[in-house]
């Protein structure tokens, strides 16, 4: 009875021990994957022997674990307390963590996870004596992802679990899991000082109080004063707590439990039933005076009159920045504006950091700015610095030049400087007051004479004879004047100086004046580039001149012209298209797409017109910004009797005379069109404008006059083609006699009847040497011949229309007439 008793004893006592061995650490460093582990501890007060047990792995959502378990035997018999740490590379293992794992396993099982599979302990009898994470189920985005991190087991575990517990565990993985008790987002590199095989947090505890931080050392923070550092982590973790855990910073960093805000010298931490798991704590360095070495320390008091205990160091340096500017812009282009009115605007935006002295805005050429678009713009705009900042300024800046110039060029400097500044120091027996001095490079100072007969010596120390080797040496000739001496300081750094006269520096008459380079920002610049427009006041006739294939030779230019107008506006809509005449018989079309200054075409108006000089399909015409009326019910010049439409008609009011229909037509048709004339030996084009009166109106009959506005429409170099006449209405059209003799003639000549049918007489009488050429409407030749004194000519072939009747005498005069059959 006594055997059976004590064998199970010691069955029991196995039994606890088993269930005392547990997984402490699963590693996937970020940075280094041959660096992975498992370690497991032997949390019991008893050996245990390995010997058939097994490390298995369920890769990703596998339902099995692998065929091919790690087997433990090699460890033999595990002394309570001790750990065994399994690695897939035993080479890496040791280089990265400093000696050699219990068991190289090699690739590929369970020691080698990525972080999203199931591992557990399995004992000589297949039994499952402790596990991390859920067979079956793919670790990702689960509370048992541990990718690029780790998972610990917290210190309160003091036996092993079978079946997976999320609580007592806290991890950290390259992704964020909601809903675990402890889940950080937080990937770990191998050199962050977290990773420690063969250490776990609740090792031989026992009952006491445990706090400690991975990482336990922060380093190289860098803050610039007036700005804090930026923020580095550790994370806090405690077991077997009966209190509240406070945690103080010292130096002049500070801590938060949330990044960006809520920063201060301690923070309160509550433990949940003894437990405190894993708290992200934020530091940062935040001293208001330079150091170069700033270092301080995380402790933790738990109370109960203990000393605080220090778990995280700090260290790093406190810097005083140089002053900056920044400009949003460094070119701004494409101003443009004439005379009288400045450009459009543009902005910029200049901010500045660091800065000891307000920001200064000027601007060249003849470029103006203002620090608001209402406001008065001018050369120089100040931006005021508060707290060494000029926050986000907006600048608005334009052209506004006096003169024409096409090439304006200009440039913003933006700048912050230091102004230097007198400082003054009383001298008397035996001091100078203050004794220290610090001052900038350019200042100066005066020393003012309170009593006595004294200097000031720069050059040797005058009590040990040795040379004081300042930035430069000078030295001023003892007085009693109250105005001793005064320097301007133009090298930095630091320079010591004494009284010369007799023992005064022994006595304590000496100095030290710190010299301190200029602290203002490198400016920065804009260029800026644009035009100024003016309009030319000049005569039409100036501007309408061609080049040798009649393009316009002032296309581009701005002018200034004036004249009257005649005829209509042939636009008709929205827009302009009419002609201007000055009173030397100079003529330009005016144009625009849409209405100009509100003018109503009215002929007769003498106006100012400014605008761009153009060139459409050959015509020259002025391209309207603005019209002015000067004066209405001007008398319009006469129009030119012309026998060709050419270069020297456009624009010109003209007049064509004794012409008929190239094609008789009885009524004009709809809209616009093109129609041919004849004058029997020209043809001519006739552009009826379809807001004229003249379409679908009665055409003339017969032989007419017409007077219009020379045009021309030529779409190809060179421009000497497309000419046409423009009638301003049917008020343009005028019918002609068809009496058949000329009220004035050279000579005396006689055709009837008038008209005729199948024959013509001819009565002319001017000797040898004259002729007859008789044309039709197309101007070709039906009949020519020598005449005397006079003839019938057959007629019976000729079609029914309107013939020339041309003669020429011995003098190579001539005279036409027109006749109907």
């Amino acid at each position: 009875m006594k055997k059976l008793y004590t064998f199970l004893v010691v069955m029991l006592l196995s039994s606890y021990s088993f269930s005392q061995l547990i997984i402490t650490e699963l590693a996937d460093p970020n940075n280094n994957s041959g660096a992975r582990y498992v370690e497991i501890y032997n949390q019991s007060n008893s050996d245990v022997d390995l010997t058939d047990w097994e490390l298995r792995r369920w890769t990703n959502g596998n339902a099995g674990p692998q065929n091919t378990g790690i087997d433990l035997s090699s460890i033999g018999l595990l002394s309570s307390g001790s750990f065994v740490i399994i690695s897939p590379n035993g080479g890496e293992f040791e280089s990265v963590y400093g000696f050699a794992p219990d068991i190289d396993a090699g690739t590929g099982g369970a020691a080698d996870s990525n972080g999203d599979d199931q591992i557990a302990i399995f004992d000589a009898s297949d039994n499952t004596i402790d596990i991390f994470g859920v067979p079956g189920e793919d670790g990702t985005g689960t509370c048992h992802e541990f990718e690029d991190g780790r998972a610990e087991r917290i210190a309160s575990v003091s036996a092993s679990n079978p079946v997976w517990e999320e609580s007592e565990w806290n991890v950290w993985a390259d992704s964020q899991v909601s809903g675990c008790t402890s889940h950080t987002q937080q990937p770990v590199n191998t050199g962050d000082g977290i990773y420690d095989p063969g250490v776990w947090i609740g090792e031989a505890s026992g009952s006491e109080p445990t706090v400690f931080a991975l990482p336990n050392e922060l380093i190289n923070f860098v803050q610039f004063v007036g700005t804090s550092s930026n923020e580095q982590t550790t994370e806090v973790i405690g077991s077997n707590l009966t209190t509240d855990v406070i945690l103080s910073v010292s130096g002049d960093y500070e801590i938060s439990l949330t990044t960006g805000a809520g920063f201060g010298t301690s923070i309160v931490l509550t433990p949940n039933a003894g437990e405190l798991v894993a708290t992200m704590i934020y530091v940062r360095l935040n001293g208001s005076a330079t150091a170069s070495t700033s270092n301080g320390e995380i402790t933790y008091d738990l109370g109960g009159g203990m000393a605080p205990t220090t778990i995280v160091t700090l260290s790093g340096e406190i810097l005083n920045p140089d002053p900056v500017l920044f400009s949003s812009e460094d070119t701004l282009i494409g101003f443009s504006h004439f005379v009288g009115a400045p450009s459009s605007e543009q902005t910029f935006v200049v901010s500045g950091n660091y800065l000891t002295e307000d920001i200064t805005v000027d601007v060249s050429g003849d470029y103006e700015i203002s620090s608001s678009s209402a406001g008065t713009f001018s050369n120089s705009v100040l931006l005021p610095n508060i707290g060494g900042q000029v926050q986000s300024a907006e600048v608005f800046v334009r052209l506004n030049g006096a003169s024409q110039n096409y090439n304006q060029e200009g440039m913003v400097t933006i700048s912050s400087q230091s102004q230097a500044v007198s400082h003054t120091v009383n001298s008397g027996n035996y001091y100078y007051q203050p004794q220290l001095l610090t001052i900038n490079v350019g200042d100066t100072v005066y020393w003012i004479n309170d009593g006595g007969f004294h200097n000031v010596n720069f050059i040797t120390n005058s009590v040990s004879g040795e040379n004081y080797n300042n930035p430069e040496s000078f030295a001023s000739t003892p007085t009693s004047d109250a105005e001793m001496y005064f320097h301007v300081f133009t090298l930095p750094g630091t320079y010591e100086y004494d009284c010369s006269v007799g023992s005064h520096a022994a006595n304590g008459m000496v100095g030290t004046i710190s010299v301190v380079a200029s602290s203002s920002p490198d400016s920065k610049t804009i260029l800026l580039s644009g035009e100024t427009f003016d309009y030319l006041s000049t005569d039409i006739a100036i501007v309408t001149t061609n080049d040798s294939i009649l393009l316009a030779d002032s296309i581009g230019v701005y002018v200034s012209v004036q004249g009257v107008v005649h005829c209509i506006d042939f636009d008709g809509n929205e827009g302009l298209s009419f002609t201007m005449i000055d009173s030397l018989n100079n003529g330009i079309n005016v144009y625009n797409f849409v209405d100009v200054s509100d003018y109503a075409v009215t002929e007769g108006d003498e106006i100012r017109v400014l605008g761009q000089i153009d060139q459409f399909n050959g015509l020259i015409e002025v391209f309207a910004d603005s019209i002015e009326v000067i004066s209405s019910g001007n008398t319009l010049q006469e129009p030119t009797i012309v026998m060709a439409l050419n270069e020297d008609t456009e624009s010109q009011l003209i007049r064509i005379e004794n012409v008929s229909f190239v094609d008789p037509i009885a009524t004009f048709p709809s809209g616009s069109n093109n129609i041919d004339v004849t004058d029997g030996a020209n043809v001519y084009t006739l552009r009826i404008d379809g807001d004229t009166d003249i379409p679908e109106g009665a055409a003339p009959q017969g032989l007419f006059d017409v007077t219009g506005i020379g045009g021309q429409y030529d779409s190809s170099s060179p421009y000497d083609s497309g000419y046409q006449l423009f009638p301003c209405g049917l008020a343009s059209f005028e019918p002609v006699s068809t009496s058949g003799i000329s009220e004035s003639v050279p000579f005396n000549v006689g055709v009837f009847p008038n008209p005729f049918n199948n024959e013509v007489e001819v009565a002319f009488s001017y000797g040898p040497g004259s002729s007859l050429i008789v044309r039709d409407v197309q101007g070709r030749v039906v009949h020519s011949q020598e005449i005397k004194h006079g003839d019938k000519l057959s007629t019976l072939d000729w079609p029914n229309g309107i013939y020339l009747f041309t003669f020429k005498d011995g003098l190579h005069q001539t005279q036409t007439l027109r006749l109907i059959k």
